[in-house]
């Protein structure tokens, strides 16, 4: 017997007559061994005879087991357990029916004349089924369903096989037997086998936890409460900490968190919740955001406007901000900002983490008013990029303050294993079986459970405070006959699952419009998009089956949240793509509806606009969304949006139009990844890879010159630098069709510090000069945003190192000085940063200790204070140069190390063999000639590939001291002529110089 797996039923859709909807659930197929014996050995008649006892047979089995005969099939029986009603143990009936079945085959056996066997197979996972189909076998699709068949024929005669799935969700409810790993006809891969064999008893079902809801009092958790109230003593006399709280969903966070700040003298502090959503991982600063709109006293009524002015208020009559900081905190949380314009000293990364410090402090400061604080960041695994920046600086910030950061997490990344910062880690576990009992007694001790029914319900909750809690409800509403009917699902699909099959078609409707928009929602908005009604109905039947609970009062602006965020979860998975579709849709155009007004941020639009497949609106909203995240510092949530961006390129059929879209987002998302991980960055390097693949592909290479500039800046930056080249030769030939500044200036600018990396000093100065002769800082300053790069400075920097290494010392200080004061005047953190890199880089090739050491104390301390690792590295190693030559070897060496693997770490290849020349004689001169020997070959190897010949001579230099070292003396000088014939046909005269005065002899 086989059951067909090519291809779903066309007609299986989500509209019609019945709606489909995904459900998870076990399927059973069983079907008589040696059908064709039996026909010939029988005939017609008597085999049909012999067919339906074995059809009763299945029958008994599985109607006793809440089982439901999905098709007959031949001399096979598809059932399905979880439809039309699931349950808690679906898994564990199949297995029970699977084995009553051969049960009573061997029982048959004993009497009958004709002996017949079966073969099991049973799949659990999920399926759409068409709901309400008569014939639902044949109005259902799933893997599962494939599966289960899949496994009837691997399966021996009187075996009963089972999948993964299936064996996790029974634990050690049976005895099993491993099988192996088989590929299955038309599934992927090779799958788990088990062999079912007999059910054990006086074994616990085990289940995946869910958050407790409701108030019992706090029981089993005496020792995490006292570690709490420890931490809490501490930090309230101005030994502030953070802790982690961890567990599993279900376990208790939540309720450990409410009883600690319930308790005691923590009542009397002044405690704060910041909830993080699902739905708003990606919207920056939401919980704070949240709550502090909240406590200005703002609604979901107040627009831009009136939210702004609340704030405003907050910010200065009650916790007294003025004038910078006032503006700050504008800046960082108000929906319009503070309307004055930034300082242009201060990058966006350092201007965003001073506003996160003036917001500690003055958190902090409220601490100290009022004696203590508890700050509790719930569910903080939902935390969006922006929060987690100021949690990681409220941690940071808070031991010398009379405060406690609460943090409660799954056991999951990026914080299950704990934070940076926090002193402490809770990890809660499941009650044990006396705590669980007491528990138990608490939530339903008057409710009518039978002994029984309280028995099964210990044995089957295992320990979660939800479970014991919803079990419960469960068998208390089924009533003393009702156990199996009343079980709860092991999941918390199947619990929502079982709960849904108790309502009617418009509370499941508008259950299901709510899962669409997210975890919160306003009643009105699912009247509206389910096309008017009464919903006070639906409502109530949801309340009272506790799927969602009110979060306000009730008037036309009911807002509505579920109970859990993994109900809302379980109940949108259960949508079918066309439901899915046409909710999103409706919801988009509510949104849009409202204008100017919209009550959601635009990627949260976008969101709805593509899962209604509508991907070329949700394309241009993620754009705006990520584009505005760029502008306020919030890198991680612009990057979000843009991944989502492209994902509904995706949905897009291929074409110009696609590629295009494409090529906007890509433009946006490599300088960003550059900003966020440096122009060495790999996956900056991928995306302009990309990006280029697209302007070649639609040739609008004329209109997209910053896309081909940035592409140039990765292979540079990995000391790719013939391709840096050809990309500079590219731009100029763009320049020459069609002229104009930025395409000219990009070009001689990358064309300029590639040829002087490749030791082609001649060409480099040529190039850089032409873009200083070029450059107005009044009319070039808005390239800056297009290319992210000052093509002045940078120019100037490059030209001052061509000019010293040359020879020309005054006439490199001089455009080095330029550098530095068009740096500041221009006022770009970024450029003001090369024109400090120019003046101490300059300083220290011509050998000017004392402009060296001061001049990279102060661009280190630049780069630290806005962010930029990679200056930062550059200043530490020319300080450690400084050290060696003001007889402090060993600190300078260090600090040299230190340097050079900092500036590695940021992706950069280039600048490192010059480093290596340099480093490498000064390793020498402290006797370390292994270590220089191993750093020098290794760079000799390295510009071999790379072509960064400006080192090649310095690193020959070092070479040869190194042999000299080693008492080589022939062929040292042997190297030291070759580097100096190098040098020369460069036109270096400063590494000329330095050879000669090394080799005078």
């Amino acid at each position: 017997m086989s059951i067909k797996t090519e291809a779903p039923n066309p007609e299986l859709t989500t509209t019609g007559p019945f709606q489909a909807e995904h459900r998870g659930i076990s399927v059973l197929f069983a079907d008589l061994v040696g059908s064709t014996d039996h026909v010939e050995a029988l005939g017609p008649e008597a085999y049909a005879d012999l067919l339906r006892s074995f059809h009763g047979l299945c029958n008994h089995a599985i109607r006793k087991h809440n089982g439901t005969v999905a098709q007959y099939l031949g001399d096979g029986i598809l059932v399905y357990f979880g439809y039309p009603y699931a349950g808690e143990d679906d898994a564990a009936r199949a297995i029970d029916a699977a084995l009553e079945i051969f049960a009573a085959l061997s029982a048959r056996a004993k009497t009958a004349s004709i002996q017949i066997q079966s073969r099991i197979g049973i799949a659990t996972g999920s399926a759409l089924i068409q709901t309400g189909a008569k014939d639902i076998g044949a109005n259902a699709v799933g893997t599962c369903i494939n599966k289960a068949a899949r496994l009837e024929a691997l399966a021996e005669p009187g075996t009963i096989l089972i999948c993964d799935d299936t064996r996790k969700l029974v634990g050690e409810l049976f005895q099993l037997r491993q099988f192996g790993r088989h590929p299955l006809k038309g599934l992927k891969g090779e799958h788990t086998i088990f062999r079912a064999e007999k059910r054990r008893t006086g074994i616990a079902t085990r289940f995946t936890a869910l958050r407790g809801r409701r108030r019992h009092g706090l029981i089993g958790r005496q020792a995490e409460m006292q570690a709490l109230g420890a931490h809490f003593e501490a930090a309230r006399t101005g030994h502030g900490r953070g802790v982690v709280i961890v567990a599993d969903p279900g376990i208790g966070k939540s309720s450990l968190v409410t009883e600690f700040l319930e308790s005691g003298p923590v009542s009397a502090v002044t405690s704060f919740v910041l909830q993080c959503a699902p739905e708003q991982r990606d919207t920056p600063l939401h919980p704070i955001r949240q709550y502090l709109e909240w406590v200005a006293g703002a609604n979901k009524h107040d627009n831009a406007a009136a939210r702004h002015a609340k704030l405003e208020r907050l910010f200065s009559a009650i916790w007294g901000a003025k004038g910078e900081d006032l503006t700050m905190l504008l800046d960082l949380l108000s929906p319009l900002g503070s309307g004055i314009e930034a300082d242009r000293n201060d990058s966006v990364p350092l201007r965003r983490q001073r506003s996160f410090e003036l917001l500690c402090r003055m958190i902090f400061q409220t601490a100290s008013a009022r004696g203590a604080m508890v700050v509790v960041f719930e569910d903080a695994q939902w935390l969006d990029p922006s929060s987690a920046q100021l949690l990681q600086c409220l941690l940071e910030m808070v031991p010398p303050h009379p405060a406690l950061v609460l943090v409660t997490t799954r056991r999951e990344p990026p914080y299950g294993g704990g934070m940076s910062g926090a002193g402490a880690l809770i990890a809660l576990d499941r009650l044990g079986d006396a705590d669980a009992r007491v528990l138990a007694r608490s939530a339903h001790g008057t409710a009518q459970l039978s002994e029984q029914q309280f028995a099964l319900l210990i044995e089957k909750s295992d320990g979660v405070p939800l479970y014991i809690e919803e079990y419960g409800d469960m068998l208390a509403a089924a009533g003393p006959a009702g156990i199996r009917e009343a079980a709860v699902p092991l999941t918390i699909g199947g619990l929502v699952q079982s709960k849904f099959d108790r309502l009617d078609r418009n509370a499941r409707r508008f259950a299901q419009a709510g899962s669409a928009i997210g975890r919160t929602f306003r009643a009105g908005l699912i009247q509206s998009i389910n096309d008017g009604g009464d919903i006070s109905a639906p409502i109530a039947m949801l309340e009272a089956q506790k799927i969602i609970t009110q979060r306000d009062g009730a008037d036309e602006g009911l807002e509505l949240s579920f109970s859990h965020a993994l109900i809302r979860d379980a109940i949108y998975a259960s949508l079918g793509r066309d439901e899915r579709l046409r909710l999103h849709g409706a919801i988009a155009d509510f949104y849009l509806s409202q204008g100017g007004g919209m009550e959601v941020a635009e990627h949260v639009l976008a969101g709805h606009l593509a899962r209604a497949g509508r991907p070329r609106d949700a394309i241009e909203r993620f754009l705006g969304a990520a584009l505005q995240a760029a502008g306020e510092g919030a890198a991680g949530e612009a990057l979000a949006h843009l991944e989502a961006a492209l994902a509904s390129v995706d949905a897009l059929p291929s074409g110009d139009e696609r590629d295009l879209l494409e090529l906007r987002i890509r433009a946006v998302q490599g300088p960003t990844q550059m900003v966020t991980g440096g122009p060495g960055n790999p996956v900056f390097g991928a995306t302009q890879a990309r990006a280029m693949n697209l302007l070649d592909r639609l040739d609008l290479h004329r209109s997209m010159v910053p896309v081909i500039y940035n592409t140039a800046l990765h292979a540079w930056a990995t000391a790719d630098l013939a391709r840096a080249m050809r990309i500079s030769d590219a731009i100029s030939g763009i320049e020459a069709e069609s002229p104009d500044d930025a395409s000219y200036m990009a070009a001689h600018t990358m064309r300029g510090l590639v040829a002087w990396h490749q030791g082609r000093n001649d060409l480099a100065e040529a190039s850089l000069r032409a873009t200083v002769e070029r450059h107005r800082p009044e009319l070039h300053r808005d390239l800056y945003s297009v290319f992210l790069k000052e093509f002045g400075v940078f120019s100037l920097f490059y030209l001052g190192l061509t000019k010293t290494v040359q020879g020309d010392a005054l006439a490199g200080a001089e455009a080095a000085r330029r550098a530095a004061v068009l740096g500041a005047q221009m006022g770009f953190p970024h450029a003001r940063g090369f024109g400090l890199l120019a003046k101490f880089n300059t300083a220290m090739l011509r050998g000017d200790v004392e402009q060296a050491a001061s001049g990279s104390a102060e661009a280190r301390d630049f780069a630290l204070r806005q962010g930029f690792p990679e200056f930062a590295a550059m200043a530490q190693f020319v300080r450690g140069w400084c050290q060696v030559r003001q007889g402090k070897p060993t600190d300078g060496i260090a600090d040299m190390e230190a340097g050079f693997q900092n500036w590695a770490a940021t992706g950069f290849s280039c600048w490192q063999a010059i480093f290596a020349a340099i480093l490498g004689r000064d390793l020498v001169t402290v006797g370390r000639v292994n270590d220089a020997e191993t750093l020098i070959a290794r760079f000799m190897t390295n510009i071999d590939q790379s072509g960064e010949n400006q080192a090649r001579a310095p690193l020959l230099l070092a070479r040869a001291e190194l042999l000299r070292a080693l008492r080589q003396s022939d062929q040292a000088r042997s190297v030291a002529a070759e580097a100096l014939h190098l040098a020369k046909a460069q036109g270096a005269h400063l590494w000329a110089d330095m050879i000669a005065e090394s080799f005078s002899d």
